[in-house]
C-alpha cells in the first residue's frame, strides 16, 4: 500500500509541501484589501480552469461583498497558501472571518482539497470560518472510515466553524458526524447568481455538456444516443484551461464568457452539477442527467420545480422530457438568508 494511503491524507499533504512552508514569500493580493478595519480571507480559491470551481469562487465573493460590503477581501489561492501561510498568519486579525470555497470536495474522492480545508481549521483555530455549500463524499472502505472519523476531530475542535451543505443528503451527514459544529442547508452558492438576458439571442442549438472522468455514471452507448438525438448540438465542457490561469483578475471574465455559451442555446443535456446550475441561471432549459455520486439528483430536487430543470435517468425519459415553465423567472436568493445572517453575526 502507498504511503499516502497508510498516513492520514492530511499529514501527507503537509509532508508533500515541506518545501513551500519552509520557503515561505507574499502572495500576490488586491491592493489596499489589507486596509480596511475587518477583513475576509479566502484561503483555498482555485487557480486551475475548472469554471464550474471558479464560478463558485467568484460567486461567493460576490455574495460576501453583496452581505458585508464594509469589509477587504483578501484572496489566496489554494495552490499557493503553503509557500504564503507566514504571511497570512502575520496579517491576520482575531475578528477576521476566513471563508472556503465550496463545491464537491469534502471527503475522499478530492483529497487535496480536503487537506487544505483541513489544514486552515487547524491553523486558524482563532478566527470563524465558514464552509461555503459543499456536498460530502465519504466511501465505506477502512480508510474512509478513518478519514471521516479524522476529519470529524479536526473540525469539531474548531469552536467558530460553520459548514454549509448544498444538499439534503450531505445535510444529513454533516449533522451526524460534525455534532460540534454548527450546520446550514444552503444550496450551491452559483445559484445565487441570476443572468437571465446575458446572451443577446437565444439559437436553435442544444448544449451538449458530459463528463468524462471519474464522476461519469452514463455508459458510452447512452452519450452516442444523446449526441445523434441531438446531432445539432454544440460542445459545452465546465473543464477548460484558460492561458495565463484564472485568478480574481479575470474570474468574472471568464465565467461570464461561458455563462454566455449557456444562454445561447435552447437547451443544454449535461450530467454535471455546474452545467445544471449555469444553465439554471441563464434561465436555459436543461435535462440533468445523473452522476457517480448522486450530487446532480440531489440538487435537482430543489431546482425541478422551476420546470426549466427535467432530470432524467433513462433514453426513455429523455425522449419524454417537457420543461413546464421553460421561461420561469424563479430564482433561488431567498434560500441564502440563512447564511448571509450568519457572515453578518460574526
Amino acid at each position: 500500500m502507498k504511503l499516502k494511503r497508510l498516513l492520514p491524507m492530511d499529514v501527507h499533504y503537509r509532508i508533500k509541501h515541506l518545501r513551500e512552508f519552509l520557503h515561505q514569500t507574499t502572495p500576490q493580493t488586491a491592493p489596499d484589501a489589507l486596509q480596511s478595519d475587518r477583513r475576509v480571507f479566502f484561503l483555498d480559491t482555485p487557480s486551475y480552469g475548472n469554471l464550474g470551481d471558479q464560478a463558485i469562487a467568484f460567486a461567493m465573493r460576490k455574495f460576501v461583498g453583496d452581505v458585508l460590503p464594509q469589509f477587504g477581501q483578501v484572496e489566496i489561492a489554494e495552490d499557493t497558501l503553503p509557500q504564503s501561510i507566514r504571511w497570512v498568519e502575520q496579517n491576520i486579525r482575531p475578528r477576521d472571518i476566513i471563508c472556503l470555497t465550496g463545491g464537491g470536495n469534502m471527503g475522499t474522492m478530492y483529497r487535496h482539497y480536503e487537506c487544505v480545508r483541513r489544514f486552515v481549521v487547524r491553523r486558524f483555530r482563532n478566527n470563524p470560518i465558514v464552509v461555503f455549500p459543499q456536498t460530502i463524499d465519504y466511501g465505506t472502505d477502512y480508510i474512509s472510515r478513518r478519514e471521516l472519523h479524522r476529519a470529524s476531530r479536526i473540525y469539531g475542535a474548531h469552536p467558530q466553524l460553520v459548514l454549509c451543505a448544498r444538499d439534503e443528503r450531505s445535510y444529513q451527514v454533516m449533522k451526524d458526524k460534525f455534532p460540534h459544529n454548527k450546520v446550514l442547508f444552503c444550496p450551491d452558492v452559483v445559484l445565487s447568481l441570476d443572468y437571465p438576458h446575458i446572451a443577446d439571442e437565444r439559437g436553435d442549438s442544444v448544449g451538449i455538456c458530459l463528463r468524462s472522468d471519474r464522476e461519469c455514471a452514463i455508459s458510452a452507448s447512452f452519450s452516442d444516443y444523446l449526441h445523434a438525438q441531438y446531432a445539432d448540438g454544440i460542445g459545452l465542457s465546465t473543464m477548460r484551461n484558460v492561458e495565463g490561469g484564472i485568478s480574481w483578475k479575470n474570474r468574472q471574465q471568464v465565467v461570464e464568457q461561458l455563462l454566455g455559451e449557456f444562454a445561447r442555446n435552447r437547451m443544454v443535456v449535461t450530467d454535471r452539477l455546474h452545467g445544471v446550475i449555469f444553465s439554471y441561471i441563464t434561465h436555459t432549459p436543461c435535462i440533468a442527467l445523473p452522476n457517480s455520486n448522486g450530487k446532480v439528483e440531489q440538487v435537482c430536487r430543489y431546482l425541478s420545480p422551476s420546470g426549466r430543470v427535467v432530470f432524467c435517468r433513462t433514453k426513455e425519459e429523455v425522449e419524454s422530457a417537457a420543461f413546464s415553465s421553460p421561461h420561469s423567472s424563479d430564482t433561488l436568493k431567498d434560500r441564502f438568508s440563512e447564511l448571509a445572517e450568519v457572515l453578518k453575526s460574526l
